[in-house]
């Protein structure tokens, strides 16, 4: 018997005190938030999510990956191309060095609005296969990305320039 009343004067109490909240939260009818302000409330208080992905030259990319985060998670999202690719080598066509870099450029841009992403470029050659870093040193310059030096080159800078712009 105590039990029961215990379960009684429980439930009143409850009942109670939720009808006296709901009360003081309702707005009458028509007067309040309705479904589509709060899921605007709701993307408008939420955080940009912005990616850049980096890659050393155009077919790098992993196009599956960049449309997920642009188009499915809504993310920000930048891909920049350290090269044109014009170093590689073409099994379709005659096109070589610059030529081969303006077709894979080309390609890259339509894949890239299929992604849903922006397309950024550096201004480093692409130039094949190097086989020691004095080689790349050669032909690259001051293009180089340091590694261990503490002077930034120039794709390196390039690259932190991508970034700021982003971040503006």
């Amino acid at each position: 018997m105590r039990i029961r009343r215990a379960i009684y004067l429980f439930s009143v109490i409850v009942s109670m005190a939720c009808g006296s909240t709901r009360a003081q939260v309702s707005s009458a009818p028509g007067t309040g938030r309705g479904l589509p302000e709060t899921i605007e409330a709701i993307d408008s208080a939420r955080v940009t999510t912005r990616i850049l992905y980096v890659t050393a030259h155009p077919d790098d990319e992993s196009g599956a990956v960049l449309t997920y985060l642009a188009r499915g998670q809504h993310a920000d999202v930048a891909l920049l191309s350290l090269t044109r690719g014009e170093g590689g080598q073409n099994a379709l066509g005659p096109e070589q060095a610059p030529q081969l870099g303006l077709i894979r450029t080309q390609e890259l841009l339509a894949a890239t609005r299929g992604y849903g992403v922006k397309l950024y470029f550096t201004s480093a050659k692409d130039f094949g296969f190097s086989k020691t870093p004095e080689e790349t040193e050669k032909i690259w310059g001051d293009q180089v990305l340091p590694i261990s030096s503490s002077t930034a080159g120039a794709a390196s800078t390039a690259v932190t320039g991508i970034i700021r712009l982003r971040e503006s």
